[in-house]
């Protein structure tokens, strides 16, 4: 029988704990005339870090600039408790005379402009550079939920002013980026495990169970080889409303050798989604694949077909077994 090294590890649990999402670059942005007088061009610089820059027209001593907003920032948070949210600008004077520092750095919700003036007061230096605001823990005066963080019209509101020495300023974003930390919903679901293991034709099979679902649409099985990145392997129905035990399995043909990730992403009728906690498994590199898979008269099957299959393996051998 061939070696196979097996290490299966909960990585994650169904208890709650913060995690990232992010950073993401903007896709849009604007001007907000409710403060200040000084204007901005070019603000579709600020999408990335390349050097160029949005910046505000000439600035005299004692003013302000409008705000600079930047929207879309592309969030697909599932239901969740949103813990902080952090942002970063990347900005500079364009080194002329006086001082360009912070007026207000606040947050847009819903397109408005909203909770806690975030601005240090730090000084623009000459070169650019990344500066933070707010946090992990950190809600900016006001609360959000994870549709709020996902609407295409959340945001960051940038105003800068000028102090110090006489003679034109300008004040220059080369980049706006945000990461947003929150703590899954618990599942509209009850449980009971969820696990992986490899079976004798080296498939890796996922079995899970719920003591009882609520509004449960369907099962997305996830992959990651890094544990971070996950894409879709296939979908099982759900069981709507049931306060009866239902146990699914899944049979996985083609796993990656080395260590891979799998979770299950549950849906409601409504589209909103949350995540279990993610299984690990480790194959080693002289394992074989599962090719194809036929029954008895020659036709293909899946993993599901009750009666003979015979498996066929990448490196020609085959295997016949009696899946009832």
């Amino acid at each position: 029988m061939e070696k196979l090294s097996l290490i299966i590890a909960i990585l994650l649990t169904q208890f709650s704990f913060s995690q990232p999402d992010g950073p993401n670059n903007p896709s849009s942005n604007s001007i907000n005339v409710s403060i200040g007088t000084i204007s901005w061009v070019n603000g579709g610089n600020g999408y990335t870090s390349n050097n160029t820059r949005a910046a505000t027209a000439n600035m005299v001593t004692g003013t302000f600039s409008q705000y600079l907003v930047y929207k879309g920032f592309g969030f697909s948070i599932p239901l969740a408790t949103i813990d902080g949210i952090k942002v970063e600008i990347e900005h500079r004077n364009n080194g002329g005379s006086g001082v360009i520092s912070d007026n207000s750095i606040k947050l847009v919700k819903a397109g408005a402009i909203v909770g806690s003036n975030l601005s240090t007061g730090v000084t623009w230096p000459g070169a650019d550079t990344y500066v933070t605001y707010g946090g992990a823990a950190n809600l900016w005066g006001t609360t959000w939920t994870d549709s709020d963080i996902n609407d295409v019209n959340f945001g960051i509101a940038i105003s800068c002013k000028k102090t110090g020495a006489a003679g034109n300023n300008k004040g220059q974003v080369d980049h706006v980026r945000i990461t947003v930390y929150y703590t899954l919903t618990p599942l509209p679901i009850e449980l009971l495990y969820f696990k992986t293991n490899v079976n004798s034709v080296n498939q890796v099979v996922l079995n899970w169970a719920t003591a009882s679902e609520t509004n449960s649409y369907f099962f997305t099985i996830e992959k990651s080889i890094n544990g971070f990145e996950f894409e879709e392997v296939t979908q099982i129905g759900g069981g709507g409303n049931s306060s009866s035990l239902i146990e699914y399995i899944y049979k996985y043909n083609t796993p990656d050798i080395g260590t891979s990730y799998y979770r299950l992403k549950q849906t409601d009728y409504d589209g909103k989604f949350k995540y279990s906690n993610v299984s690990s498994i480790t194959i080693d590199s002289d394992r074989k694949k599962v090719v194809r898979m036929i029954s008895l008269l020659g036709e293909d099957v899946s993993y599901d077909y009750k009666g003979i299959i015979i498996y066929i393996f990448d490196n020609g051998s085959i295997l016949k077994t009696l899946n009832y």
